[in-house]
């Protein structure tokens, strides 16, 4: 690699956009530090088209409207591997909603490499690339950037328009890429809520075991702690920890100073949010039985349907092996437990279910809605030396 400089100057950023626009297409990935802050931050960002690889530099100051306007142009395809975390940023950072979008860790899922496979493992295993991720847990907020941190990130992208090429050549043959190109448009360009996290009551370990009143304490505590790390652009747990605000909900304070009568909470958090906290416990407490949230049940399931979503897992787990599709992008647990749920209660046309839908229903719907329907399915076990399971469908 020669030594690569990372891009500082608006007119390079406009330069690349208007290769783009020739192209038609590029690749992008994202370096970001999520821990420091409620919002991740934006530490690097690598490009990569046809005619070559670039470095921008997001704390120098660029405006890159125009580059995210590429990312939402329908008729520019854009590649990434393993895109959602890198897309959500992008929607934060500029409103708008990604299109045409490729993503090599889905599309591997569809040709038998595994769902979800690492950058590094792919590339090995259909490029014969070798690369170094080394840096991965390094801190891109640190200036200046290292030559270490800048061949990662080069290395990063570098290969991904080739490996897009090879994976839709392969999904072509096998007359799948339509359905990457689809699976890819419902996971990343649908309505997503942009720059929130759901981290409510529910999430607390240990709040399961409160009271209806005690929960609606908690809850109003969540919503006050997100409010503050939103406002101050700060991680959730440095305005106030789960056990500060489980703490807070069992006790219940009615003033600052009995703070410190409670085990284990930081005083002095408590103390600089003390006023809105016990504003929050009163507001809270004032709420009618009617308005305290209760903790959320799941549907209870039946020994019965719980045995015979097991059977259709497993069966669908087989077909998936020897259809060389990763077998959680067919349909998940749950999914197969809705599909049983929704026969046994005569709604089994339910087109809401997505393994009764599309590609999904031709592969493997129809047959896990023949098994629940009576229609026998033999089971065979392969010799050691044949090391497969095989099922016929009568």
């Amino acid at each position: 690699m020669d030594t690569i400089d990372p891009i500082f100057r608006q007119s390079d950023v406009a330069s690349i956009c208007t290769e783009i626009d020739k192209l038609g297409r590029f690749a992008i990935d994202l370096e970001f530090i999520p821990e420091k802050t409620y919002n991740p931050v934006l530490a690097l960002l690598q490009i990569a088209t046809d005619n070559g690889v670039y470095i921008i530099d997001p704390l120098a100051d660029l405006d890159l409207h125009d580059l995210w306007q590429r990312i939402a142009d329908e008729h520019i395809v854009k590649v990434l591997h393993a895109a959602k975390e890198d897309l959500n940023i992008i929607r934060q950072l500029s409103g708008l909603v990604p299109k045409n979008i490729f993503d090599t860790q889905l599309a591997a899922g569809f040709l038998g490499y595994g769902y979800p496979v690492g950058y590094k493992k792919l590339l090995s295993q259909v490029m014969n690339v070798q690369i170094d991720k080394s840096e991965s847990f390094t801190d891109w907020l640190i200036r200046p950037l290292s030559k270490f941190q800048l061949r990662y990130a080069f290395e990063d992208v570098c290969h991904l328009l080739s490996l897009a090429d090879q994976l839709r050549n392969s999904l072509d043959q096998r007359k799948r890429l339509v359905w990457v190109v689809n699976e890819c448009a419902c996971s990343y360009t649908g309505d997503i809520e942009v720059g929130t996290k759901n981290y409510g009551y529910t999430k607390i370990k240990g709040a399961r075991n409160l009271s209806r009143q005690k929960l609606a304490v908690l809850q109003a505590l969540c919503e006050l702690r997100t409010e503050e790390a939103k406002r101050t652009n700060r991680p959730l747990k440095t305005i106030l920890s789960d056990i500060t605000l489980l703490e807070l909900s069992k006790k219940i304070p009615k003033s600052i100073e009995s703070f410190e009568e409670i085990r284990g909470i930081n005083i002095d958090q408590a103390r600089r949010h003390g006023k809105r906290i016990i504003a929050s416990i009163e507001k809270a407490l004032s709420l009618s039985s009617a308005e305290w949230p209760n903790w959320p049940s799941g549907e209870s399931v039946s020994d019965a349907e719980s045995l015979a979503g097991d059977v259709l897992y497993a069966i669908l787990k087989v077909e998936a092996y020897k259809s060389e599709i990763a077998p959680e992008l067919l349909a998940t647990r749950n999914d197969i437990q809705k599909l049983v749920r929704a026969f046994w209660g005569n709604c089994h046309d339910e087109t809401e279910l997505s393994v009764l839908s599309d590609w999904r229903n031709e592969l493997i719907g129809k047959k896990l809605l023949n098994i629940l329907k009576g229609m026998p399915a033999r089971i065979k076990i392969e010799s050691k030396e044949e090391q497969s399971i095989k099922i016929s469908f009568d």
